[in-house]
C-alpha cells in the first residue's frame, strides 16, 4: 500500500506531539513539587515584624518580614512591611523595591500605591508619586490622607491651583485633616496669601498645638508679614515638640541675620549644618556671614563646599 506524503507528514507531527508529551511528563515527575506553604508559621512571622516595627526595633522587623515572605512569596502584606521598614531606614529604592512587589502580588493593595508614592515623593520623583497617589484614590476616593500629599507633590512641581484643590477635597472629607491645612498654607505663601496661610496655619494649631511643622509654617508667615519675635516665638515651640528640625534653624538663622546678630545667625547655620551636612544653602548663607564678618578664609570654604554640593550656586552673586 502506498502512503501519501500527506499521510506521512500528519505521521511525524503525531509522533512529534507524542513525544514532546512523554518528555513534559518526565520533566514534571523530575522537579519537586513546590513545598506547601505553612501560613500559620508566615503570618506569625508578619505578626511579629508588625511588633518590631511599632517599637521601632527595624533590623528585627526586617528579618521578621523577610521570613514572611520566604515562607509565602505571595503574601503582599509581607512585602509591604519590608518596603515600610526601608522607608524608615531612608532606604528608598529597596523601599520602592518592595511596595512594587507588594502591589504585584496585590494590584488592589491601596495602602502599597500610597506609600510608594511616598517614597517616590521623598526621591523627587514627583510625576510617579503623583501617578501612585490617583491610582489609590481611584481604588478608594474617600481616603482624606491622600488628598494633601497628592497636593503637596502637585504643589512642588508648580501645578498650586492643582494642589489647593486637593487639600480642599481632603478637607471636604475630613475637615480635622492636619496636613490638609499645613500643606495649603504652603501654597498660599507661594501666592503671596499670608492671611489665607496665617488662617490655615492657625485652624491647624487648634487641631494640633504641638505640631512641629505647623508651627514652623507659622513662623515664616509671622517672618514675610516683618513679625520677627512672633517668628522666633513659633521657631522657639517648634524645636520643642521636635528638637533638630532643622528647617527651624535655617529659619532662624536668617531672622537673626536681620536683626543684625550674625554670631547667632551663624550659630543657627552652623547647627543645620550640624544636622544635615549636605545642607548647600546653609553653607552659602554662612559664608555670605563669614564674608560680611571679615572672614574671608571661613567664607570662601563655605562658598566651595556650597558649589560641591549645589554648582546652580556659583552662579550667584557672593558679596
Amino acid at each position: 500500500m502506498k502512503i501519501s506524503r500527506s499521510e506521512i507528514t500528519t505521521f511525524i507531527v503525531v509522533v512529534g506531539a507524542v513525544i514532546w508529551s512523554l518528555q513534559r511528563e518526565c520533566e514534571r515527575a523530575s522537579t519537586p513539587a513546590p513545598a506547601p506553604v505553612n501560613y500559620e508559621e508566615a503570618g506569625s512571622a508578619y505578626q511579629q515584624g508588625v511588633i518590631f516595627l511599632e517599637n521601632k526595633d527595624l533590623n528585627q522587623a526586617l528579618a521578621s518580614f523577610n521570613r514572611a515572605a520566604d515562607l509565602n512569596p505571595k503574601d503582599a502584606q509581607a512585602f509591604y512591611g519590608l518596603g515600610s521598614v526601608y522607608y524608615k531606614k531612608s532606604q528608598w529604592q529597596l523601599a520602592i523595591q518592595n511596595y512594587a512587589k507588594a502591589i504585584a502580588a496585590d494590584p488592589q493593595y491601596t495602602d502599597a500605591y500610597y506609600a510608594r508614592g511616598l517614597t517616590y515623593d521623598k526621591t523627587g520623583q514627583y510625576d510617579a508619586a503623583i501617578a501612585d497617589y490617583s491610582k489609590a484614590l481611584q481604588m478608594n476616593p474617600t481616603y482624606a490622607e491622600i488628598y494633601p500629599q497628592r497636593g503637596k507633590a502637585y504643589d512642588l512641581k508648580g501645578q498650586t491651583d492643582l494642589a489647593i484643590k486637593d487639600y480642599q477635597k481632603a478637607l471636604e472629607l475630613n475637615p480635622k485633616e492636619l496636613n490638609a491645612y499645613i500643606n495649603r498654607s504652603v501654597a498660599y505663601m507661594d501666592q503671596n496669601k499670608f492671611e489665607l496661610a496665617l488662617s490655615d496655619l492657625n485652624q491647624a494649631l487648634r487641631i494640633d498645638p504641638e505640631s512641629p511643622e505647623a508651627l514652623l509654617n507659622r513662623g515664616m508667615v509671622f517672618k514675610e508679614q516683618g513679625k520677627l519675635e512672633l517668628a522666633l516665638k513659633d521657631y522657639a515651640q517648634a524645636l520643642e515638640f521636635k528638637p533638630g528640625y532643622i528647617e527651624v534653624y535655617y529659619n532662624m538663622a536668617w531672622i537673626h541675620w536681620q536683626k543684625g546678630a550674625l554670631d547667632l545667625a551663624i550659630k543657627e547655620y552652623s547647627k543645620a549644618i550640624e544636622l544635615a551636612p549636605d545642607f548647600d544653602w546653609a553653607y552659602y548663607q554662612r559664608g555670605l556671614l563669614y564674608h560680611k564678618k571679615g572672614n574671608r578664609k571661613q567664607a570662601q570654604a563655605d562658598y566651595k563646599k556650597a558649589v560641591e554640593l549645589n554648582p546652580e550656586l556659583a552662579k550667584k552673586p557672593y558679596e
